[in-house]
């Protein structure tokens, strides 16, 4: 997505918070776990895939140039990601071991992925306008889209047990069911372009759109606002945070906003943090995640750093081998991500 600057005018109104740099150190790459064996964890019943030890740790991915892009943790315990170039989808298991799974379409370009209700990933292929379905198993399912010239990108568990995606190119939002029957909704304000999706703490589904800031859609696929500020535009990602807001990136800054707003009182103060504020538009943000331990955890990949700031505010930094490509709160509570220029799978313990 291209993503416009803020005017200089406005930029000189945020209030920057203090950054504190720190280099997370870099542990010898490897695909063999150190610790043994997982720990249980929320999302299974038995071990879960655990990252080893302070810092950060790679797992190069078995096929080269494979550039991994989205991550999430499997409702199996392991960490499940997309390998765009390659067409697969990957598994990495509690033992440390890979898995990959070569997508039935051809060039289908696997690119978002989440966990449904039903306990099955679902993914976006965006070379081929289509969602898939994937069981922890490894059986494949494949979904087209009612218009050919779709456009699918990021993708979500909705509060009604569906699965919510957008459609930028065809400016809508849609829902799949379990079954795979696909129900899109067209956003009224022409040319939006949504692209990434998020449940929020309001039983809605939020999304970004390229041409303004916000939009919200209720289950039942009433559009209820696309909210538009000339301090936001084009936010990059959006996720439900731990304090009841939504949080989203937009140029360099991380974003909060209640679901209760009017669209007219979104104000420059809502962008809580800035990455590296001196130049301000160094350091531009990408995928954001919650994390297990009430933070909000967020991409700088031109500039090779993850961030992390609290519901307060409080930004810290973290130097990495490279920039992320997708990012999620692995199932030990840490934080994963994808590596794509790496072609690694990685995770980080502060």
């Amino acid at each position: 997505m291209n993503r416009r600057s803020m005017k200089a005018d406005r930029l000189r109104l945020f209030v920057a918070l203090g950054v504190l740099t720190c280099s997370a150190p870099l542990k010898t790459p490897s695909t063999v776990r150190t610790d043994g064996g997982g720990t249980r964890g929320p999302n299974s019943a038995g071990p879960v895939t655990t990252c080893p030890s302070h810092g950060v740790t790679e797992f190069p991915l078995p096929t080269v140039d494979s550039y991994p892009r989205g991550i999430t943790a499997g409702p199996d315990g392991a960490i499940w990601f997309t390998e765009w170039q390659s067409n697969q989808i990957g598994r990495l298991a509690p033992d440390g071991s890979f898995q990959e799974f070569p997508v039935p379409t051809a060039s289908a370009g696997p690119e978002s992925i989440t966990v449904g209700a039903d306990g099955n990933l679902w993914f976006t292929e965006d070379g081929a306008g289509r969602i898939g379905r994937i069981t922890p198993a490894g059986d494949f399912a494949d979904f087209s889209m009612p218009t050919s010239t779709s456009t699918v990108s990021g993708i979500a568990l909705g509060p009604d047990g569906n699965i919510w995606f957008a459609d930028g190119r065809e400016n809508k939002v849609a829902r799949i069911t379990p079954s795979g029957r696909i129900v899109e909704y067209s956003i009224p304000e022409k040319g939006s372009w949504p692209s990434k999706v998020a449940a929020g703490p309001d039983g809605n589904i939020w999304f970004a759109v390229a041409a303004g800031c916000l939009g919200r859609i209720t289950p039942s696929g009433t559009v209820t606002r696309i909210l538009t500020a000339n301090s936001c535009q084009s936010p990059y990602a959006i996720t439900a945070g731990p304090d009841g807001n939504l949080w989203f990136t937009v140029d360099t800054y991380v974003a909060r906003i209640s679901p209760e707003y009017p669209p007219s009182t979104f104000t420059p103060s809502d962008l809580v943090a800035a990455t590296t504020p001196d130049p301000p538009s160094s350091c531009p943000t990408t995928e954001i995640t919650a994390g297990a331990d009430g933070n909000l955890w967020f991409g700088e990949s031109p500039c090779s750093k993850i961030g992390r700031v609290t519901p307060t505010g409080e930004l810290t930094e973290f130097t990495l081998p490279s920039g992320i490509t997708g990012i999620a709160s692995g199932p030990d509570g840490n934080i994963w991500f994808s590596e794509s220029l790496r072609n690694t799978i990685a995770c980080l313990i502060p």
